[in-house]
Parts: structure tokens; sequence; C-alpha cells
């Protein structure tokens, strides 16, 4: 009878255990044009701890800056694809990225900011298919950190179209940099 039993809670626990490991995996959907926000979005995985191993799918114009602090392997893809629109009036990048290993940015277009993406601090960042236009520096900034840039169009910005500094190693392939200040 005891083995019954056992058996029976072993099975039922595998049970319990298996729709929440698929859930905790499960991609997240942000629309903003229906006032979802990557920002609060990113601020709810890191106040419940869950910053390993995340995809988040993205939907229409999000009019935000977006700082990534702390997170391992998050890939942010515009579905099929996004905007991330600039709401710091050219002071702040529209995204940045610290302190994060293994984040990836894919399929969007990123308008204006101090610096479109800036990866700095110790972080490893892939862009993929984004277009990164009008920002008041540089399109893209890599500081201290390590990265992919693949397939984008790096275009009119008022500085270099990349920049690497502080020792940072990035491998820049198919890219299309073009009409940048410098």
């Amino acid at each position: 009878m005891k083995q019954i039993l056992f058996t029976t809670f072993s099975a039922l626990l595998v049970l319990c255990l298996i729709p929440s490991a698929a859930l905790a995996s499960a991609p997240i959907r942000v629309d903003c044009g229906r006032g979802g926000s990557i920002s609060a979005t990113l601020a709810g995985l890191v106040q419940s701890g869950n910053t390993r191993g995340i995809t988040i799918f993205v939907t229409g114009t999000c009019k935000e800056n977006i700082t990534i602090g702390g997170f391992d392997h998050l890939v942010l893809q515009g579905a099929p694809i996004a905007t991330l629109q600039d709401a710091s009036n050219g002071t702040a990048p529209v995204v940045l990225i610290f302190s994060s290993y293994d984040v990836t940015l894919q399929n969007f277009t990123i308008n204006g900011g101090a610096v479109g993406v800036n990866c700095i601090g110790d972080s490893y960042c892939t862009l993929s298919f984004n277009t990164i236009q009008q920002s008041a520096f540089a399109g893209v900034r890599f500081a201290r950190s390590h990265g992919i840039l693949q397939s984008n169009n790096i275009l009119n910005n008022a500085g270099a179209g990349e920049v690497l500094a502080n020792n940072s190693n990035v491998a820049s392939l198919s890219n299309q940099i073009t009409n940048n200040g410098a």
C-alpha cells in the first residue's frame, strides 16, 4: 500500500511541476500599442527575481527609454517588427544595457536618444536585424563590453554609427552603416 501511495504521490508531484516549469519559460508578450511597457515588464521581472532565460515579443511603438541591468539570456524581439522611440528628448540612450550577459535585440526600429543602444559594464549584447537611427551621438556604443552586430541598418545619427570604447570587442557582420556624422 505504501508503494502505491508513494508512486501516486510522485506522479502527481511531477504532473504539477511540469506545467509551472513550462509557464516559467513561456515567452512574454508586450503590446505597446495597447499600453504595454517593456520597462514595466523588465521591472516586474527584476522584482520577482526572474532575470534568466527570458524572451519578450514586442509589438507596436514603445515610447520609452529602456534600462536592462542584471539579466542573463534575455531576448527582446520585435514581432514581427516594433519601434522603440526615445522619450528623453535626446538626453538618454533609448536602450541601456549594463551588467548583463547575452542580451539580444532583434527586429526593432530604434529612433533617437543620446545613443540608440548603449551596451556597457561587462555586458554581452547581440543586435540583429535592427534599424538604429537619429540619435544625438552614436547609433550603437559598446564600452567595456562585447557583442555581435549583424544585419543592422545604422544611419542618420549625429555621431558615429558604431563606437567601441574601453577594450570592447565586437564582431560586426553585414551591417549597413551610412550617413552618420562621424
